[in-house]
């Protein structure tokens, strides 16, 4: 069996040339995946860490991420999971049974 071992790819905003180099990741490949997880400026990462199972994990500096209400200490109310009532024209009476309503 062969377990892989995590590479840091980039390190506080700097590029490990030697790390891509051995896990074979190339740069066009790691650039369009950071942009493609929103962050254009690889100095808005303080890591990107390439995972045994080949994703990258992208830990951005604390000063880019976004603010939820948990960060600013703001309990929410349960939202609940979204349930269709109506799909292709077609009434779910077992999803409008879910919520307890009718037609």
């Amino acid at each position: 069996m062969f377990i892989g071992h995590p590479s840091i790819l980039i390190k506080h905003g700097k590029i490990s040339k030697k790390d891509l180099r051995k896990t074979r990741f190339s740069l066009v490949e790691l650039l369009s995946t950071i942009r493609a997880a929103g962050y254009p400026n690889i100095r808005d990462i303080d890591y990107v860490i390439l995972e045994p199972n080949g994703e990258l994990s992208i830990l951005p500096n604390q000063s880019v991420v976004n603010l939820t209400p948990r960060h600013l200490n703001i309990e929410t109310d349960y939202q609940g999971l979204p349930i269709a009532m109506v799909v292709e024209g077609k009434i779910q009476h077992k999803n409008l049974k879910l919520i307890q309503k009718d037609e």
